[in-house]
């Protein structure tokens, strides 16, 4: 999800918040399906949106690749089940990056689809929460983990690409190829999805292997045009479509309200000069 999309959703909530806050001011948690502490995760969430736009410019914040750099690379170093990547069509590379981007701007939207369900729309806010938590934990793994390109640093297969005009080899965000940021937010999505239909709707628990294989497809298509453009690797696809269905999946059962409730969740955020991290522990 782009930043712009998680702050649209959290103004919206903040505002629902404080618009609602007389209505809410008897009860600390949500009566829904989902279970909300509207205090708790409120300001979780704001504080969140900072971290999540500190930690994508950090990630985004670096000097270009050089031509000496550029010259010194070996694409004999690519894992063989990635070289694909080093064999696309060049003359189509930009329309798959554009294709890619409309998926990114306009997949993250699509929960609001499940709305059209009478009992999920009564209880649109838990959702919307419940919602942006899962995005922001999925781009927070991005950003802050050892999973993500603050500790992985993978050159992107346009770098291998000598045909191409050399500032777009240089451009500085070519060292996140590992992994795939676009493919783990529309998987996030679709999983989101499809989790919280089951949570609403348990008579279809039965066919849910078959939901979970819908909700591959958009991530999947994404994940191509990322690698047609020049963007990723197989593996960085992969593993982004794993983490953005993991936090999907996890995050919409952490708030089930039919889950037993002797587990203990906490987040605790840490912000200084040289280090942004926020820590999410979970007990079973």
């Amino acid at each position: 999800m782009k930043t712009g999309h998680l702050l649209l959703l959290g103004i919206v909530i903040a505002c629902h918040g404080l618009l609602s806050a007389q209505e809410r001011s008897d009860s600390l948690q949500s009566d829904g399906t989902y279970h909300v502490n509207y205090w708790v995760s409120l300001p979780a969430l704001a504080a969140g949106l900072y971290v999540t736009t500190e930690g994508h410019e950090r990630v985004n914040d670096r000097a270009p690749l050089s031509e000496a750099l550029l010259a010194s690379l070996d694409p004999s170093v690519v894992p063989g089940f990635d070289r694909i990547s080093l064999r696309q069509d060049t003359s189509r590379y930009r329309r798959a990056l554009d294709i890619s981007d409309i998926g990114i701007t306009y997949f993250p939207l699509a929960p609001v689809l499940l709305f059209l369900d009478r009992d999920m729309r009564q209880d649109w806010f838990d959702i919307a929460i419940v919602y942006a938590e899962t995005q922001m934990a999925v781009l927070n793994v991005y950003n802050y983990t050892f999973l993500g390109p603050t500790f992985i640093r993978r050159y992107r297969p346009i770098v291998y690409y000598h045909d191409l005009p050399l500032e777009e080899r240089m451009f500085a965000r070519n060292r996140n190829s590992f992994y795939s940021g676009h493919t783990s937010t529309v998987s996030a999505t679709t999983y989101f999805m499809v989790q919280t239909y089951l949570n609403y709707h348990p008579e279809y628990t039965g066919k849910k292997w078959l939901l979970y294989g819908l909700a591959a497809v958009p991530p999947v298509f994404v994940g191509i045009k990322r690698i047609q453009g020049l963007k990723h690797y197989p593996s960085d696809v992969v593993v982004g479509a794993l983490v953005g269905a993991a936090g999907g999946i996890f995050w919409p059962k952490l708030h089930q309200k039919s889950r037993k409730r002797n587990k203990e969740m906490s987040v605790s955020m840490v912000y200084g000069s040289d280090l942004k991290m926020m820590r999410l522990s979970y007990r079973f």
